[in-house]
């Protein structure tokens, strides 16, 4: 009798034992494999350069999901904005799948330093050390000794990103002011438009000249030549490659 007993538990035991190995069996090799490829193939949208709210509004609405994985400094993209997605932009994926987005926390960041009192000289080579950049330049008149700062378009202290630009007050004496004419040669008309802006001159009359020597829109020729003392605001003419 208890013979028999142990045989008919030995046999519901091989039945359980093989019921779970076909279940797992069917589990790993049909349910799983059908769940897993069951959603539509689709391609990763190309959100890089947009801002993060855009971007995530973009993938939500092919059916993905957007999650943030990192900030990272960039000069190439604004504060906020996605610089890369992985997967990439077009890699076949799944619906459902989480893509992963790296956003730009903008450029380093410096501080503004004092200007005013210094010399637009001095101002130059302190905002080139910083690694900021000379905007709009306007010459008042002032008390103050030619060519000092007045004032600047953001105040000291302030934190900014490396590559702003500051527009500068410069004193114009009491008098009429005079400045030197940048040697603009070989820039390009974009260059030399700046390169006239931060002495306080504007650019002129534009002619063109045929070269195969010089790419387009490079400037070739100047008049007031360059070293010439002229008032603050005088149109400096050009020659451009055509």
């Amino acid at each position: 009798m208890s013979e028999s007993m142990r045989s008919k538990k030995a046999a519901k035991l091989y039945i359980v034992l093989a019921s779970l190995f076909i279940a797992g069996f069917l589990l790993d090799h049909f349910i799983l494999p059908w769940i897993i490829h069951s959603g539509d193939e689709i391609p990763v949208p190309n959100v890089v350069g947009k801002p993060m709210v855009e971007a995530v509004r973009i993938l939500e609405a092919r059916d993905l999901v957007a999650r943030k994985s990192a900030v990272q400094p960039s000069y190439k993209y604004p504060q906020g904005t996605v610089i890369m997605t992985n997967p990439p932009p077009g890699s076949i994926v799944r619906e459902g799948r989480n893509i992963y987005l790296t956003i730009s926390g903008g450029g380093p960041r410096v501080t503004m330093p004092n200007l005013r009192g210094h010399s637009l000289r001095d101002a130059r080579i302190t905002l080139e050390h910083l690694d900021l950049r000379i905007g709009k330049i306007t010459f008042d008149p002032s008390s103050q000794p030619q060519e000092t700062i007045i004032t600047q378009s953001i105040p000291p202290g302030k934190t900014v990103a490396k590559g702003a630009v500051v527009d500068l007050s410069v004193s114009g004496g009491e008098g009429s002011l005079q400045v030197s004419v940048p040697y603009i040669i070989g820039l390009s008309l974009e260059e030399a438009q700046t390169r006239l802006m931060e002495n306080g001159l504007r650019l002129g009359n534009i002619t063109y000249k045929s070269s195969t020597d010089l790419l387009p829109n490079t400037v070739i020729s100047q008049m007031p030549r360059a070293g010439d003392m002229v008032d603050v605001s005088t149109r400096i003419d050009v020659t451009l490659v055509h």
